[in-house]
């Protein structure tokens, strides 16, 4: 080899390295506001040249953190003038996701099938391919080939449903089968049919609310990309990395100068010299959206709650967003099918950096218990849960139950179902010995008069009853107490009003008996003071059976025969 030939390869080689760190430098920077940033930053290195440079950065990042709509989008601009870029970032995102899901590893099949799915949303991937890896999916039906297929639709279900609706339609039909069939079996784990149900009710609300929205950028050209997938032939390239040398490398510099330009004008902002800077207020909540979409996202790229934490407190969030951040939190708590750690420690961890967070956290516990009935049943269950674990660790305290009003009547059935959590939650947590000593302390007692009412004896045998039937009953004492006395000083009471009719009664009894006592009196004097002339009559009147009548009384010591018939 000559010596030129010799200096030029490694000058190139050189320059392949800039190139690769130039790449990763900019994509460090990647959000969903630096789409358009980040695409014309790129273009200062030969994209062409580059591309299986720019594959390889994507794919290992997105293994390590998911920003699918973020590549998604900006590949979405890099296919629209390089459709070749698009076509491999397809091909190889494609075979690590079959290795993925053939190795059974979850990080890349999961990682890997949300950057298809999102390439597909924005028109860089062909439909086909998507109905070919379902088809994959739905022929080796299991646990995990099962939440991946759900994972799929969640992401692009709303798509597919205009594009291919036959092909959405058959696959809900697959797994209404599945549902059916295991009701009475247990080849499908209990959690898979669990998110069964939910997509269900997902495409019930036609895939609403869309917490995976697309990143808006500027008009493009679409370049749609297809291919059938071999599943026993693909396999991920192993030199996406490696340098080749290019004989014609300055002519092709040349070339991509020129197009570079080209794009570069595309670009470029308006002339606006001699015009006055109007300020825009955004009325439409696009802001707010753009920084919930990021927490979320930074929320799902995490491995544990720590991390999570640690990305959120990094990002140094004003004091009026704060709460914004904790709706965040609980609003992707509860895309889950069940109740995660994952929440509960990074919850934890903002409660413990600043003080601050306890306002924002107290503000969404108001809104989630006044507006309990908004949750689904299965949502209700993972937010009593998570609030159960705020309260048990004691970073927030139980002065926060002073808002529930145990009664009939300033009670929902979906705050009654919320509380129940919450207690089931803080049992499991501190235990039912540790529970009522803190239910006992002295300085929470003002603050739980409603929620264990010990002012009126309807509300108090409401909170009673209700405690018991969650199983609770033992934290119902005092109000048990409570109940006691009130009776007994209801008995005291029934037995002195009784004593007090009796004595009562009795001096009625006696005044009647003194009257009766009087009256008899009067009548015998009465008796004894009748006239003589009663008295000769009443002596002149003879019995026709005395002496002198003539008449003689009957034998009554003989009686008269019986008759007889």
């Amino acid at each position: 080899m000559e010596e030129s030939t010799v200096n030029d390869e490694q000058l190139q080689k050189e320059n392949w390295q800039m190139m690769q760190a130039h790449v990763e430098d900019v994509l460090d920077n990647i959000s969903s506001t630096t789409i358009v940033d980040i695409f014309l930053q790129l273009l200062s290195v030969n994209l062409p040249l580059s591309r299986y440079l720019i594959v390889s950065v994507i794919l290992n990042r997105q293994i390590v953190e998911d920003k699918a709509v973020e590549y998604s989008a900006l590949i979405a601009l890099v296919n629209s003038e390089f459709p070749e870029i698009g076509e491999s970032l397809i091909k190889e995102s494609v075979a690590w996701f079959i290795k993925g899901y053939n190795t059974y590893d979850n990080r890349y099949t999961y990682s890997m099938i949300s950057l298809i799915s999102q390439l597909f949303n924005y028109d860089v991937l062909h439909e086909i391919a998507i109905l070919q890896i379902l088809h994959l999916l739905m022929d080796d039906i299991e646990n995990g080939s099962i939440d991946i297929i759900i994972r799929v639709m969640e992401l692009t279900g709303e798509k597919l449903s205009t594009v291919c609706k036959t092909v959405h339609n058959m696959v809900f039909e697959k797994l209404r089968e599945i549902l059916q069939q295991n009701i009475k079996s247990s080849n499908i784990s209990r959690y898979s049919l669990n998110a069964i149900e939910s997509l269900f009710e997902l495409r019930a609300r036609q895939y609403r609310p869309n917490i995976f929205r697309l990143i808006d950028i500027p008009p493009h050209d679409s370049n749609m990309h297809t291919f059938m997938i071999d599943v026993n032939n693909i396999e991920p390239s192993k030199e996406l990395t490696k340098f080749i040398y290019q004989k014609d490398f300055d002519d092709n510099n040349k070339k991509y100068d020129e197009i570079k330009q080209t794009i570069l004008k595309k670009y470029e902002p308006s002339d606006s010299i001699g015009t006055k800077e109007v300020k825009i207020e955004d009325r439409t909540g696009t802001d707010d959206v753009e920084f919930k979409k990021k927490i979320y996202l930074l929320l799902k790229s995490s491995l544990s709650g720590d991390e999570a934490a640690h990305k959120i407190l990094k990002q140094r969030i004003p004091d009026v967003e704060k709460q914004d951040v904790v709706d965040v939190i609980f609003k992707t708590s509860i895309q889950e099918t069940t109740y995660s750690k994952f929440y509960g420690i990074l919850v934890e961890r903002l409660l413990n950096s600043h003080k601050i967070w306890k306002s924002a956290f107290l503000k969404i516990w108001e809104s989630h218990y006044e507006k309990a009935d908004d949750f689904e049943p299965n949502q209700l269950r993972i937010v009593g849960k998570l609030w159960g674990h705020i309260f048990a660790s004691d970073y927030i305290g139980f002065e926060a139950f002073s808002i529930i009003h145990m009664n009939e009547d300033e009670t929902t059935p979906a705050g009654r179902i919320l509380v129940k959590y919450i207690f089931q939650k803080l049992v499991s947590d501190l235990g039912i010995d540790e529970l009522k000593s803190r239910l006992n302390e002295e300085y929470i007692q003002p603050y739980q008069v409603n929620i264990f009412p010990v002012d009126d004896p309807e509300k108090s045998r409401y909170s009673i009853n209700y405690f018991t039937a969650i199983g609770l009953g033992v934290l119902t004492e005092n109000m048990r107490k409570y109940i006691e006395l009130i009776n007994e000083k209801k008995r005291e009471e029934k037995e002195k009003e009784d004593e007090e009719k009796e004595k009562v009664y009795q001096e009625i009894r006696k005044k009647r008996i003194e009257a009766a006592i009087k009256q008899r009196k009067q009548n015998i004097t009465t008796d004894s003071k009748q006239t003589p002339r009663d008295t000769e009559t009443n002596k002149s009147r003879v019995s026709r059976y005395d002496r002198g009548s003539g008449v003689s009384k009957p034998d009554r010591s003989k009686t008269p025969p019986r008759r007889t018939r």
